[in-house]
């Protein structure tokens, strides 16, 4: 049997808190974020965040040596998909994004 790896870049596993907003929408929202690599991360909202969303995730200390390089006022990245969370131990909705590298958020908010 073959098997390969659907991944671009080795995935870190970082259980630790994050912050985020969707862009034109809610400010301040909360999540947890369980992975992340180069290309982008996986958290989980209490609210559901629609498929194709830009959201702006606030700088930690965790994700700096992920996230593209910034201006030091966040990273865009857009929400590829969002689904409930089927856990017992957690609640709402899991949530993958892939980073926007700041050329591609300049010319998708310009378009």
């Amino acid at each position: 049997m073959v098997t390969f790896n659907r991944r671009s870049f080795l995935r870190r596993y970082l259980k630790t808190p994050i912050a985020f907003s969707t862009l034109g929408l809610t400010r301040g929202q909360r999540g947890l974020m369980f992975d992340c690599c180069r290309g982008g991360m996986h958290f989980v909202s209490d609210s559901y965040v629609e498929p194709g969303a830009t959201i702006i995730l606030s700088p930690c200390e965790a994700l700096r040596n992920y996230l593209p390089a910034t201006d030091g006022c966040g990273c865009r990245a857009t929400v590829i998909w969002c689904r409930p969370c089927m856990e017992k131990e957690l609640q709402g909705f899991k949530v993958g994004v892939q980073f926007l590298r700041p050329d591609e958020s300049e010319s998708q908010h310009t378009a």
